[in-house]
């Protein structure tokens, strides 16, 4: 059986994508799923709840976001969001950065030890990617923030990102390290990747 990751990001406390992207990933046969952050969003504060549910129910792994971040600090004065313990203690506990064989994880960059908590709002640029592909020799990249689904390629003339079509498979041992933007789930869309054989897939669902 070939494996198969499934990949969300940016849901932004939209509870039914989350649902419908588990749904349509677990049909795909992904037998893991990873949420690249901005789980939760303060402007979609009743569903904060329903989101975290899902998350744990399962089984994502999952990163910190921006807006997951700011959450724990606006529960504090807004009479429409009380988090109990256990969810602020979740949210605050997110990793910044996670790993799976040759990948990175991060919301937006992965260089959470120069940047702190800025790590998830830096924007990917040419000075980014360059600088990434130089500290992380033979990894690559998988995050979110954009909401566009795009991919950088040191193979490519240049670092600028490229669009990455819609069920069109990309073989990602002919970029042999590349920076891959999931999109955003508030536009259903998702990846799928196949770490034996390279293969990545970006989905509209």
């Amino acid at each position: 059986m070939v494996l198969k990751i499934g990949i969300i990001a940016d849901s932004h406390g939209e509870a039914k994508r989350i649902e419908n992207a588990v749904a349509f990933l677990n049909t795909e046969g992904c037998q893991s799923i990873y949420h690249l952050g901005d789980i939760c969003d303060s402007y979609h504060l009743g569903e904060t709840e329903a989101c975290l549910d899902l998350i744990h129910r399962n089984g994502i792994q999952a990163l910190k976001g921006n807006n997951d971040h700011v959450i724990t600090r606006y529960h504090r004065t807004h009479e429409h969001l009380i988090l109990s313990q256990a969810q602020r203690d979740y949210l605050n506990h997110l990793p910044l950065v996670l790993a799976h064989r040759n990948a990175i994880f991060a919301h937006s960059l992965p260089f959470e030890q120069a940047l702190g908590l800025s790590c998830m709002i830096r924007p990917m640029d040419e000075f980014q990617a360059d600088l990434f592909f130089r500290q992380f020799p033979g990894k690559s990249l998988f995050r979110g923030h954009g909401h566009d689904p795009q991919i950088i390629s040191p193979v490519f003339p240049t670092l600028e990102p490229c669009p990455l079509s819609h069920a069109v498979p990309v073989d990602l041992r002919i970029h042999r390290v590349c920076i891959v933007t999931c999109g955003a789930l508030t536009e259903n869309l998702c990846l799928i990747w196949q770490p034996e054989n390279q293969i990545l897939t970006s989905h509209q669902f």
